[in-house]
């Protein structure tokens, strides 16, 4: 069987278009790992989409 390895970003490893650029690059170095990735929200996003759930949740359709 073949080695893979999962990797999970979040937050600050993917705040910003340099960010994500670093990540890629991680990611590339272990193409013969055969990662699996798994991304978090980006930084500062988590509590819009915790309040945009309970909204829907609620069926309010407005901006909030």
């Amino acid at each position: 069987m073949a080695a893979m390895i999962v990797t999970k970003f979040g937050g600050t490893s993917v705040e910003d278009a340099a960010a994500i650029e670093r990540l890629r690059a991680i990611v590339q170095e272990r193409l013969d790992q055969h990662p699996v990735v798994v991304v978090s929200a980006m930084a500062r996003v988590t509590e819009g989409l915790l309040k945009a759930a309970s909204l829907a949740a609620k069926g309010d359709q407005s901006d909030g």
